[in-house]
């Protein structure tokens, strides 16, 4: 006989509940650590499709993270990362919505001096500085 079969209703319904949440939690914390992956490997994927000239498709990856999963410093990270290759591609004003888009406040000093030379450098290819 199992000892469950000795607790009222109420305790096993306790003990089946904590069981059940312990197990969510461990397929939640699985997911967010595949998710942080997942994202980490995107970024590189996009840095390979820079290095054979396929910006077009880094550009297309890197939005996608900025539009829908990113958030707080990494989305401003990822965000000069696509401007960086926006204006690889001769597409400035591309470059510019990227950079406003993914502004974050207190980003480190040298994010942020990044994002100023990326801006200006679009700015520039405009005609507008």
């Amino acid at each position: 006989m199992s000892e469950t079969q000795n607790l009222p209703a109420t305790s096993y319904r306790l003990d089946q509940v904590a069981r059940t949440v312990g197990a969510v939690v461990a397929v939640v914390v699985a997911l967010a650590m595949f998710l942080l992956i997942a994202d980490r490997i995107v970024r590189l994927l996009a840095g390979r499709l820079v290095h054979v000239d396929l910006l077009e498709q880094a550009a297309q990856l890197l939005q996608h993270q900025v539009d829908e999963r990113l958030q707080g410093l990494s989305k401003a990270q990822t965000g000069a990362d696509l401007a960086a290759i926006y204006l690889m591609d001769h597409k400035a004003d591309q470059a510019l919505v990227a950079i406003a888009s993914t502004r974050q406040p207190n980003m480190p000093a040298a994010l942020l001096a990044d994002r100023r030379i990326l801006e200006a450098r679009a700015l520039l290819d405009l005609g507008r500085l």
